[in-house]
């Protein structure tokens, strides 16, 4: 049974302030956050190393809520693998 070593391959911080949620992430993980504006949603792109997950702080499609963040779930080739 072959499973994905990285189960979590993004994550979506929905922030309401951009520049501070930027301040406090790069001060918090110690990375740069790459701004890059697509449609009308800004995306704050967290700095990664090839062993961790990528992501995103992101100001105009969601919006922070009880809910939490947006996280991607990557099932590999087999989801049944997960499930079983």
């Amino acid at each position: 049974m072959k499973v994905n070593n990285k189960i979590f391959t993004w994550v979506e911080v929905p922030v309401t302030d951009f520049p501070r949620a930027k301040k406090f992430y790069e001060s918090l993980l110690g990375l740069p956050i790459h701004e890059s504006e697509i449609g009308e949603v800004l995306h704050g792109f967290l700095g990664h190393t090839e062993n961790s997950v990528g992501g995103a702080i992101v100001l105009g499609e969601s919006k922070p809520s009880k809910t939490g963040t947006l996280v991607y779930f990557d099932g590999g080739e087999d989801l049944n693998n997960y499930i079983n």
